[in-house]
């Protein structure tokens, strides 16, 4: 089992440089994992790429779709937010960072696997914790 948080997954989703890492956790028979933020957040990723000149609503939509086959797939499995809200709101006051980052740090503190991230701050907090971590 191995986390992994909206920064890698936009990275797979947008094609953004060294992309093809993060496919290479992505097959069929994956074992990922995420909480329901990573949704939201990589919608939001989505909807801020789809705005930018030179892009379009129909681009917005072929991500979106790509994203929810890999979770209707259970490519990727979502856990709820409020399984680990708790823990997510102690590391946040502790290290000063958003929920909505530290609920990965949470999950993957919770299951005691790798968290996927190609955020730096992150994975920093994530090597305090012990987490096992893998920057892309």
């Amino acid at each position: 089992m191995t986390v992994i948080d909206t920064s890698a997954f936009c990275k797979f989703l947008l094609k953004e440089p060294e992309w093809e890492k993060i496919l290479e956790l992505i097959t069929s028979d994956s074992d990922l994992y995420g909480v329901g933020m990573l949704i939201t957040e990589s919608v939001n990723v989505i909807w801020k790429h789809a705005i930018k000149p030179n892009a379009s609503e129909e681009l917005g939509l072929t991500m979106y779709s790509i994203m929810e086959k890999l979770f209707s797939a259970n490519v990727v499995t979502i856990e709820p937010d409020i399984k680990y809200i708790r823990d997510a709101l102690q590391i946040g006051v502790k290290y000063r960072i958003p929920v909505y980052d530290s609920l990965f740090l949470a999950q993957s503190q919770h299951h005691k696997t790798t968290l996927v991230t190609c955020d730096a701050k992150q994975a920093a907090i994530a090597k305090k914790l012990h987490i096992p971590v893998e920057m892309m």
